[in-house]
């Protein structure tokens, strides 16, 4: 390697937390700035590493808002094109699609219009989906709910036959012990009081 007389550093700029798109971005404007003949013969490390920590937040936050640009119109295309499915849908239901606002439309343009339209069947079918399986959760909660008062109603009864024979135990035991110690009195020859 002939850096840093002759040729500019090669560099590397990685990250495991960023996206691949934007450290694309980052290593093209790093690899431009080592390119820039203004410092030709310097060591650039420390200057290329200032550059990137001076840029990398202005980087980042204008990738975060392309990327939030690029979702919104992919809401806005998805509205638009759910739009137009269910206005072609309710039109054209048994009907192969050949025109839209009395303009033929190509074989492109169909093949799109019923895609969109599978969309929507889809999505239909989905919130179908969605309401059976928050029936069954709403009954699982229900016999869960169910299975436990019965198995505190088992527990509570059990509890209490427990409590009912230690009390039993305890009555039995402080028997035995007052005829013990009224039959250790009579061997002592003390009275019964």
């Amino acid at each position: 390697s002939h850096y840093p007389t002759l040729a500019p550093p090669r560099a590397l700029f990685t990250n495991p937390t960023l996206p691949p798109t934007l450290l694309r971005r980052i290593h093209t404007a790093l690899m431009r700035e080592t390119l820039d003949d203004s410092h030709a013969g310097e060591p650039a490390v420390f200057r290329l590493v200032e550059f990137v920590t001076e840029h990398i937040c202005g980087w980042q936050r204008e990738f975060v808002e392309e990327l939030e640009r690029q979702e919104d119109q992919a809401k806005a295309n998805k509205k638009a094109a759910s739009k137009l499915a269910t206005q072609t849908h309710t039109q054209n239901q048994n009907k192969s699609i050949k025109m839209v606002d009395n303009e033929p439309l190509g074989r492109r343009q169909r093949q799109k219009l019923k895609a969109t339209q599978k969309i929507y069947v889809n999505e239909e079918e989905e919130a179908r989906q969605t309401q059976k399986l928050a029936m069954k959760q709403s009954a699982r909660i229900a016999q869960t709910q169910q299975s436990n008062s019965i198995a505190n109603t088992r527990l509570t009864r059990a509890e209490k036959e427990m409590e009912k024979q230690n009390r039993g135990k305890l009555d039995e035991e402080a028997e035995q012990a007052a005829r013990a110690a009224l039959g250790k009195a009579l061997r002592e020859g003390k009275s019964v009081e």
